[in-house]
């Protein structure tokens, strides 16, 4: 059994700062982190101003690493407020300190921890979701929805119905697929748009 199944086995079980101990010897083996489509994100960006008809939106992002989504998307829309939450401290890109950008480095997981993210416009996650597992995705939703964020753009490598990452080489643990989480996102947003593997964009109802 390769360790990262032996991870998935043992993942319900970890508490935070194992998680935590987890994530930082990956970093240091991997240290490249960073997946996102840019054009996907400038085009929901493009859409979440010309809608809101505001450019000094407020963003929170779960798993931004170093920051690189944030500087492609500040670099065009520099009145941006973004908060990058993370599980352990990151080097901050070079850059990035011209902009009105932070990061948060958690004590706990986020719904647990109740970081205060009424009044943000935009959630994103790229590349993030899929380390966390469906009962932990629940939690994030729940927290999001009760945060009342306006926007959410998820990029996340997973199929409709479903994964088990089983054999897989890396630290992927979600089990739900897109078409569940458009069950339980789908009460409190509606789906703008959505491409495959997997992203999509969602307005709060």
């Amino acid at each position: 059994m390769s360790k990262y199944d032996q991870f998935r086995r043992k993942f319900s079980s970890l508490t935070f700062n194992a998680l935590k101990k987890q994530h930082e010897e990956w970093y240091r083996g991997h240290p490249d982190q960073t997946r996102f489509t840019k054009q996907f994100f400038l085009n929901c960006f493009q859409y979440i101003v010309k809608t809101m008809k505001r450019i000094d939106l407020k963003v929170v992002e779960l798993g931004g690493y170093e920051g690189e989504l944030a500087l492609q998307i500040l670099k065009i829309y520099p009145k941006i407020q973004w908060l990058n939450v993370e599980i352990i401290k990151h080097q901050i890109k070079r850059g990035l300190e011209n902009y009105r950008y932070r990061e948060h480095v958690l004590s706990n997981q986020l719904w647990n921890e109740k970081l205060e993210l009424r009044g943000y416009d935009v959630f994103v996650s790229s590349h993030t979701l899929e380390h966390l597992s469906d009962v932990q995705v629940k939690h994030l939703f729940h927290y999001l929805i009760g945060n009342k964020i306006e926007y959410l753009i998820l990029q996340t490598p997973i199929r409709a119905n479903g994964q088990t990452w089983q054999g897989y080489g890396g630290a992927h643990v979600l089990r739900m697929g897109s078409n569940h989480m458009k069950k339980l996102l789908n009460p409190s947003y509606c789906l703008v748009c959505e491409r495959g593997a997997w992203h999509s964009i969602w307005r709060k109802r």
